[in-house]
């Protein structure tokens, strides 16, 4: 595993759950006004 390889991850494991939590409540009231 290359060190860039690494640094993916780590920012895929940062980004990820962060838009997850902002595009729940999205998700939520989209659902909602149907």
């Amino acid at each position: 595993i290359t060190s860039n390889g690494i640094l993916e991850m780590v920012v895929a494991g940062f980004i990820i759950p962060m838009m997850m939590r902002v595009l729940r409540p999205v998700l939520d009231k989209l659902e909602l006004g149907k």
